[in-house]
């Protein structure tokens, strides 16, 4: 660094200081010793001034300079260039304090004297030379410039081709999303993700910076987006899936509770087991109450078939004529011994195998009430298991 420097005090010409030998630089004249110029004339009372000058330098702006901080590294001087001259009126300055409160002179400006101009010493570029060459044009410089423009036009290659990539990776998950039907859930799924892990990409780039490798001028991220966006916003998610019919729930009722032993008329205290199974049994439009009858294996399996038949029949009849339910949502089956839900080595088993079950069955055309429009299929019947 070449520190410059003008200071108030009598006027001399440049002072250049390199190592321990000062030279003189006046104007329109050779460059001399310091210690020549301070022979000639009057110039040696200008040597306390000049003095003072230098130790304001070396302790103060030299010292700072080559103190190392935290943000910047120590400054070394490579020279200095100072001067005297008259004082700026009005102006302030740090060395007119130092100097006043070192030696209590203070330089004012007297009549018809001028201020130097503030001109940069010749002086000093000859001491530079050794230390900057000269750029010329010629071989050299045109290699050079060669050089940079060979590797500016690799940068914007690479950087064209990656966006080349980048735009045909996307068009291609686009043109898969736009070939997939809609009806296609699974694939058209698959496509989404992929648009949607895209999208995310482009996203993170433009919050975080887009890599160097997609920049210089070429990176279409917006236009990209703004694509997937559109293409994202076409989704219409499946329907969900329908519910899986539960399997009709059935009623039912001990054979011995509602008739005697071998008969199918109704005993006299059957009223309460079939007003429970009434209350839960509803007539709907679409829906057929289906009375099964069943019996154990004793005695001959024709007649069984008859028995739980008629006792069927029985309960049908019953809840027909106490419910005022039609005789169209009415199906009678009679399964007699065929259908155990226990097997008849025991008698618990046998009990348990003489029943009358009633279950209500989807069918379109059954149970047409008055005034009254099929209700549509439900999942599972309302049959609460007694």
């Amino acid at each position: 660094m070449v520190l410059s420097a003008e200071f108030s005090g009598p006027e001399t010409p440049w002072i250049i200081v390199r190592g321990d030998k000062p030279v003189v630089c006046p104007v329109y004249h050779a460059p001399q010793a310091f210690t020549d110029w301070l022979q000639v004339e009057d110039n040696i009372l200008a040597l306390p001034a000049v003095s003072e000058a230098f130790s304001f330098i070396r302790n103060t702006l030299a010292d700072e300079l080559e103190k190392a901080d935290r943000l910047t590294p120590p400054v070394r001087t490579f020279t200095v260039a100072m001067r005297l001259g008259a004082a700026l009126p009005g102006t302030p300055s740090v060395w007119s304090d130092w100097l006043c409160s070192r030696t209590c002179l203070q330089f004012s400006r007297k009549p018809g004297q001028t201020v130097p101009a503030g001109m940069f010493p010749d002086a000093v570029l000859s001491l530079l030379a050794p230390f900057a060459s000269t750029v010329q044009g010629g071989q050299r410089t045109r290699r050079l410039i060669l050089l940079i423009w060979l590797c500016v036009l690799t940068a914007l290659g690479i950087s064209a081709l990656n966006n080349r990539d980048l735009i045909r990776q996307v068009s291609t998950d686009l043109q898969r999303w736009n070939a997939v039907p809609m009806s296609h859930y699974r694939p058209k799924s698959e496509s989404l993700a992929a648009l949607k892990q895209d999208a995310l990409l482009l996203e993170q780039w433009q919050r975080q910076g887009v890599p160097l490798r997609y920049s210089l001028g070429y990176y279409p991220g917006q236009r990209l987006w703004l694509a997937l966006q559109q293409a994202i916003d076409t989704w219409v998610p499946p329907l969900p899936a329908p519910e899986p019919e539960a399997p009709p729930q059935i009623i039912r009722l001990d054979s011995l509770a509602l008739f005697d032993a071998g008969k199918w008329t109704l005993k006299p205290g059957a009223t309460k087991w079939l007003v429970n199974a009434l209350v839960d049994i509803k007539a709907k439009a679409g829906w057929l109450i289906v009375v099964s009858g069943h019996t154990d294996n004793t005695g001959d399996p024709q007649r069984n078939q008859v028995l739980s038949l008629k006792r069927a029949e029985a309960v049908r009849d019953w809840m027909r004529d106490t419910g005022d339910i039609p005789q169209s949502c009415f199906a009678v089956q009679g399964y007699g011994e065929s259908r155990p839900v226990a097997p008849n080595d025991t008698a618990e088993g046998r009990a348990r195998n003489r029943r009358v079950e009633i279950s209500l069955v989807p069918q379109a055309d059954a149970c047409r009430l008055p005034d009254a429009s099929p209700a549509p299929e439900e999942g599972a019947s309302e049959n609460i298991t007694e």
